[in-house]
């Protein structure tokens, strides 16, 4: 597993893999605690930092990732943007796998313009325990594509929107959310803005 804290954290063609293994539980790839960008990067594991979804233990399901805030004032969060979301060979369809789940009570995560691969359960989200306060999280989604894009079926909690317009997506895009432009190279390709 990786931590990386500090400020700012480019990764470029890096797979990042947690090989404990499904008994070993949270057997995340990767924790981050800097304002990050990960381009063309591999994320493998069982639980709560992963994009390559893999066998999990018998009546355990999967999320891509567990995102927390400690308040509302508090920055940051987790975009995918133009990514891909897939499971490994015989997991697909066996195995409920989310997109997420609120690690503290002002998680914040974004998917959009990405390609989701039928391996996301229909509500899309799932609850941490009884005590998670779905009126805190923030959960979006915008202009996905795949078979798991359908959103008609996402859970209806009050932090879980869909963003309609490009207006309320651009906020999330690397140039505002974390000013992209004017610290990652100009030599990695990057998605300033919407596709």
């Amino acid at each position: 597993m990786a931590d990386i804290y500090g400020k700012d954290f480019l990764a470029v063609d890096i797979i990042f893999e947690n090989t404990a293994g499904a008994a070993n539980q949270q057997a995340v790839a990767l924790k981050s605690e800097a304002r990050s960008i990960f381009y063309r990067c591999r994320f493998l594991g069982y639980q709560d930092t992963l994009i390559f979804a893999c066998e999990p233990l018998l009546a355990q399901s999967n999320t891509i990732i567990a995102q927390g805030r400690e308040s509302s004032d508090e920055g940051g969060g987790t975009i995918f943007h133009n990514c891909t979301i897939l499971a490994a060979g015989g997991l697909q369809g066996s195995v409920k796998t989310y997109f997420g789940r609120p690690w503290r009570f002002y998680s914040r995560v974004v998917i959009m313009q990405s390609e989701i691969h039928p391996l996301i359960d229909p509500q899309g989200w799932m609850k941490c325990d009884d005590a998670s306060p779905l009126d805190k999280l923030f959960y979006a989604e915008y202009d996905n594509r795949g078979a798991s894009a359908d959103t008609s079926r996402r859970v209806t909690w009050p932090g879980r929107v869909l963003l309609n317009t490009t207006a309320q997506a651009n906020y999330y895009t690397v140039r505002n959310f974390i000013s992209g432009e004017k610290w990652i190279p100009v030599t990695v390709p990057r998605f300033l803005d919407l596709i």
